[in-house]
C-alpha cells in the first residue's frame, strides 16, 4: 500500500526547506581573490667568505699525534692573527683520535690516525689566497669548500624582499585587470624556496703560490633571491 504525506508533514518539510534557503541566501558571497608568485633578485660582489682546513697526522701515541696537531693548529691561528682575522672568527673542531690496527697480524694496534678541522672566516677577501697558500705550507691536508658571502645580507635580503612584493603585486595587478576586477588588500604572504649562500670548491691543488699569493681574488658578482606566495582580495 502506497503511503500518503500527511498534510502536517508536508508543511514541516515546505518550512525547513525555506529556512535553509533563506539561511543560505544570508550567506555571503565566496570571496574573489588571486594568488601570485613573485620574486626579487640582487646582484652584488660577495665581501667575505667562509672556508675550512683540516690538520692530520699518524703516529704511534695518541698524545704525539695530538702534540702534532696542537701545533699545526697553532701555527694556522697565528697566521690568522698576521692576517687580521679576528679570534672570533675562528672555529676549532674537536679533535679526532682513531685507533688504526693490523688485522693480518690479529688485529694488532700499529698507531693512530690524529685529526683536527679549523673553519675560518675572512671578511677580506683579498687575504684569501694567503691564508691558502700558508694553511698548505704548515700541512693542512685538505681545504673545505669556499662559501661566499655578503656582510650586509640582512639588508640585501631586506631588498630582494621588498621586490618580489612589487613583482607578485605587478603580477596580480595584470590578472585583475583581465578580469575587470581591482586589487584589493593582501590575503596572506608566505615566503618560499630560498637557497642559502653556496660553496665554491677549492682543492689543495688551487694553492696559491708565493708568486700568486699577494694577487687580488677574483670572486664576480653572486644573486641573492627572494620568492614569495601573495594572495590578494579581488574587488569590483
Amino acid at each position: 500500500m502506497r503511503k500518503i504525506l500527511a498534510p502536517t508533514t508536508l508543511l514541516l518539510c515546505l518550512f525547513a526547506f525555506s529556512e535553509f534557503a533563506a539561511a543560505d541566501a544570508r550567506l555571503p558571497p565566496p570571496l574573489r581573490q588571486v594568488e601570485v608568485s613573485g620574486m626579487g633578485k640582487i646582484t652584488q660582489q660577495p665581501d667575505m667568505a667562509t672556508t675550512s682546513f683540516t690538520f692530520s697526522q699518524r703516529a704511534n701515541q695518541a698524545a704525539q699525534g695530538k702534540t702534532l696537531i696542537d701545533t699545526q693548529v697553532t701555527n694556522l691561528l697565528k697566521l690568522c692573527q698576521k692576517l687580521g682575522i679576528k679570534e672570533a672568527d675562528i672555529h676549532a673542531a674537536k679533535l679526532n683520535v682513531y685507533p688504526e690496527y693490523d688485522y693480518k697480524r690479529n688485529r694488532e694496534l700499529i698507531g693512530y690516525n690524529v685529526s683536527r678541522a679549523v673553519e675560518v672566516k675572512v671578511r677580506d677577501l683579498q687575504q684569501y689566497p694567503r691564508l691558502l697558500d700558508g694553511a698548505v705550507g704548515i700541512g693542512a691536508s685538505h681545504s673545505g669548500s669556499l662559501t661566499l658571502d655578503f656582510s650586509n645580507r640582512e639588508s640585501l635580503e631586506n631588498d630582494a624582499m621588498l621586490k618580489a612584493f612589487q613583482n607578485a603585486k605587478q603580477k596580480a595587478t595584470l590578472l585583475a585587470q583581465q578580469a575587470n576586477s581591482k586589487l584589493g588588500e593582501v590575503l596572506w604572504i608566505s615566503e618560499t624556496g630560498n637557497a642559502p649562500p653556496m660553496p665554491i670548491h677549492t682543492p689543495m691543488r688551487m694553492a696559491a703560490t708565493a708568486e700568486s699569493s699577494d694577487a687580488a681574488y677574483p670572486t664576480g658578482d653572486i644573486e641573492l633571491t627572494k620568492h614569495l606566495l601573495v594572495r590578494f582580495k579581488l574587488e569590483d
